[in-house]
């Protein structure tokens, strides 16, 4: 359950993130990479979070 929304959301975001550089036209392979990071760090708090609310 945890692979299947983290793959979810990175698909979504790297969606985004194409879309964006085909509109915007700028370096594509740093863009993704600052993408990646920043959903990554998303995702950790996030399950932090959710999972420090499920054990109250």
């Amino acid at each position: 359950m945890m692979f299947m929304s983290l793959l979810s959301v990175i698909l979504f975001s790297l969606t985004i993130a194409i879309f964006k550089n085909v509109v915007e036209g700028r370096d594509v392979k740093f863009e993704l990479a600052v993408e990646l990071v920043l959903i990554v760090i998303y995702f950790i708090f996030y399950q932090i979070v959710f999972n420090r609310e499920s054990k109250l």
